[in-house]
């Protein structure tokens, strides 16, 4: 492992939340108005990142969502009878998308620009790989019978 491969684990985490930003951008013209498929079909013909994703209105209990793939969804009321479309809810209600991706993907990057922390944690991954390594070895039938497990839950290792 190497600091180009600690860089990895932040970048790659990076979270990408172009579908809900491009879904709330097209609903903005429609905001107070009726949640419908016909408004639905029309974020889908004018926005070309929505076309290819299952975009649907769903309903459940007592809540709707607009939804897409096969696990993901903006939750837009709780309410399933005469929806009105507010992106000013749509934002607060679902944080995981907006707020709080935001948050996360900004520590990320707060990560990614202090090379000491990096460092540190390299050195740190580095040194623990080869405290487990030296461990596995040493704490070994041979050395210590069957008290083997005892250690091992004791120092919560597993192979």
């Amino acid at each position: 492992m190497n600091l180009e491969d600690v860089k990895a684990i932040f970048e790659s985490s990076m979270e990408d939340n172009t579908i809900p930003v491009k879904i709330v951008q097209g609903l903005e013209k429609f905001d107070g108005k009726n949640l419908t498929n016909r408004v639905i079909n029309h974020l889908v013909d004018t926005c070309p990142e929505l076309r290819d994703i299952n975009l649907r209105i769903v309903k459940k209990f007592s809540w709707t969502e607009i939804a897409w793939d096969s696990d993901n969804s903006l939750t837009v009321a709780y309410q399933t009878k005469n929806v009105a479309i507010s992106c000013v809810y749509i934002l607060g209600h679902n944080a995981r998308y907006f707020s709080a991706l935001d948050e996360r993907n900004k520590k990320r990057l707060e990560i990614l620009s202090d090379e000491a922390k990096l460092q540190k944690l390299l050195n740190v991954i580095q040194n623990y790989m080869k405290a487990k390594t030296e461990f596995g070895e040493f704490i070994t039938h041979e050395n210590f019978g069957t008290s083997i497990y005892k250690i091992r839950e004791v120092a919560d290792f597993k192979d």
